[in-house]
């Protein structure tokens, strides 16, 4: 439990701090063809963490497996970085110009909100508030395993979209 507050956090700082790393004037540029904007970066990974805490706090019931079974399979589809995802579209980012101060408090807020919430429940109960395609139900461990490692693919992606900014 310790180690996942821990990575939790080093997940958090880490995508604070190279929020920070781009020039404004880059924030809202498309790196390439094809991809999105630093800031619709973060404001989609934003959107993946909205309503998380309160899922978590939510309803839930025993789980009849172990609470971990589908940490494995998330992680390796999200840190598996030869594949390219499509998105839910209600996670999708806009197209408005983006503060990079305002995504970085802003997230800094959210994953506070959710580290508290791993750091209080029972993790081993299971999420009764929302189903994901594919995957099903997951326990409140394995919905933040699955937020971390989905966050660990977007920094992947922003430390790939800032070298090629910083190099035009």
């Amino acid at each position: 439990m310790e180690h996942l507050i821990n990575e939790l956090k080093e997940t958090k700082n880490e995508l604070i701090q190279l929020i920070g790393d781009f020039k404004e004037e880059h924030f809202n540029t498309v790196p390439f063809a094809g991809s999105w904007t630093p800031g619709q970066i973060a404001e989609h990974i934003l959107k993946s963490k909205e309503g998380l805490p309160e899922l978590l706090r939510g309803p839930s019931s025993a789980a009849k497996r172990p609470s971990d079974q589908k940490v494995t399979e998330t992680k390796s589809l999200f840190l598996n970085f030869e594949i390219k995802m499509k998105s839910a579209e209600f996670i999708l980012p806009g197209t408005l110009p983006w503060k990079r101060e305002v995504l970085q408090e802003n997230l800094n807020y959210m994953d506070t909100a959710i580290i508290h919430a791993a750091q209080e429940l029972d993790l081993n109960l299971l999420c009764l508030g929302f189903e994901l395609p594919v995957f099903g139900k997951f326990t409140r461990l394995e919905w933040l395993y699955f937020n971390m490692y989905h966050t660990q693919r977007h920094i992947h992606q922003l430390k790939n979209v800032l070298k090629t900014l910083s190099v035009s």
